[in-house]
Formats: structure tokens, C-alpha cells, sequence
């Protein structure tokens, strides 16, 4: 088995990929917890899937590149890399989690608001829901 020795273009791509990846899960972490999405932007959830998509693929091709990492000489590189994952998994789970929240909060506005719609024509308090005389009388 040969020793690959570090490479330093590659290492410092690498950690500047992990980087923008953490910061990009900050970002709609951060965007989750202030409510940006209530508005409804549909774009916005595709935009972030975009985005989301090419980080990982940028990710995925910058550890393919290092190749076979029980190889690399510096295996303090490799404890670090891993630290570095594990902490980027704890904080996707947790993104995931913050999701799953959103859609049930979500899901539970939806229930609300249609049984508020069923409710609504039961009120009367629309015009045209109740009946309307057919004639003015000068009599009554």
C-alpha cells in the first residue's frame, strides 16, 4: 500500500467545502427558526434544494479526490476530518429535526384553518347567506 503524502490544494479545498457547507446549513437553520418560510415561497424551498444539492456534490467530489484516507501520511488530518463530519451529520440531523417541526407546526395551521372554513358559512355572517326579501313594502 502506498503512503499519500498531504496534499495541500486538496486538504485546504476540502476544509474550505466543509466550511461552506456548515455555513450554508447555518443559514436555513437561521432562516427556519426566524419564520422565513411562513410566507410561502415555494421558490425559496427549491432554491435551497439547489443549493443544498451542489454543496454535498462539491463535498462528495473533494473526499473522493483525497482517495483511500486509512492511506494518508498524516492521520491527525484524518481524526480531524472526521471530527469535522460528525459534527456536519449532528448538525444536518439537527436541520432535519427543525424541519420536521416546521411541516407538523405547518400541517396543524392547515387542520385549524380548514375547520375554520367549515365553520365560516355556518355563521351567517356573509351577506348573501341569508335570505333576501323579494320586494320593499311601504307598509311594513
Amino acid at each position: 500500500m502506498q503512503v499519500i503524502t498531504r496534499q495541500p490544494h486538496k486538504i485546504s479545498d476540502l476544509w474550505t467545502t466543509l466550511e461552506q457547507y456548515t455555513v450554508m446549513q447555518e443559514a436555513h437553520l437561521g432562516a427556519l427558526r426566524r419564520g422565513d418560510l411562513r410566507r410561502g415561497d415555494l421558490r425559496e424551498v427549491a432554491r435551497w434544494q439547489t443549493e443544498r444539492e451542489r454543496a454535498f456534490a462539491a463535498l462528495q467530489r473533494d473526499l473522493e479526490s483525497l482517495g483511500n484516507m486509512s492511506s494518508l501520511a498524516d492521520q491527525d488530518v484524518v481524526r480531524h476530518l472526521r471530527e469535522q463530519i460528525g459534527a456536519l451529520l449532528a448538525r444536518e440531523n439537527h436541520l432535519r429535526k427543525e424541519v420536521r417541526d416546521h411541516r407538523q407546526r405547518i400541517r396543524e395551521q392547515l387542520a385549524t384553518l380548514r375547520r375554520g372554513r367549515k365553520v365560516v358559512p355556518r355563521l351567517g355572517t356573509q351577506p348573501e347567506s341569508g335570505p333576501r326579501p323579494r320586494f320593499v313594502s311601504s307598509l311594513a
